[in-house]
């Protein structure tokens, strides 16, 4: 329900958007929204419980940046992905998790010829790492500060619609308490995302 909500703002956010660039886009041709869908497989690039103790599986993506300028943007996302627990006990009983994020983000994006794009954005944001352990199906969730880099390819179709190929290197700082002895190993996830769906320019 809570990803709900988060996608519905977003929603709001991006039309509001778009109403806007209608009237500025007669001033400047170079403004635009650009709102994307897409999906993605993560490949932890550490040794950490990520690494250690999951199966990181496939993902969704959806949002959206506003191209201020011929070159420069801001926007927002929500991502989830998807896991396979490998080994339950050095999760203390967790046996399935769900991580769901949104953030925000801007960037820099060029045309290399006149059907493909290049953009690289930055981002910042929260995680919710969404647990279920094996004692009694017990819920409860953990937090992180996320931070994340990503150069993306989209090659335009049409006016309207491009595809994308990007690849998301992503840094989790986690806020788990735990003893000393495994502040390292919960302490952080680092991870490499392929990404790759459908971008509507409007």
């Amino acid at each position: 329900m809570k990803l709900f909500f988060k996608c519905l703002i977003l929603f709001f956010v991006l039309q509001t958007a778009i109403a806007q660039n209608g009237e500025e886009e007669k001033s400047n041709p170079d403004v635009g929204i650009r709102i994307f869908v897409g999906g993605s497989k993560a490949f932890a690039i550490d040794d950490k419980f990520i690494g250690d103790a999951y199966n990181l599986k496939f993902g969704a993506e959806v949002g959206g940046y506003y191209l201020f300028t011929d070159h420069w943007f801001a926007g927002a996302q929500v991502d989830v992905l998807w896991t396979d627990v490998t080994n339950s006990e050095k999760l203390g009983g967790i046996n399935r998790t769900r991580i769901i994020s949104s953030s925000v983000n801007g960037g820099y994006l060029t045309d290399l010829t006149g059907s493909l794009e290049f953009s690289a954005k930055l981002g910042f944001g929260h995680a919710r790492y969404a647990n279920r352990a094996t004692e009694n199906g017990r819920a409860f969730h953990d937090d992180a500060f996320i931070t994340y880099l990503e150069p993306k390819l989209a090659y335009q179709i049409d006016d309207g619609l491009a595809i994308y190929l990007g690849l998301n290197f992503r840094y989790d700082k986690m806020s788990i308490e735990t003893s000393e002895t495994y502040q390292d190993y919960f302490g952080s996830s680092t991870r490499l995302v392929p990404t790759i769906g459908a971008q509507f320019n409007f």
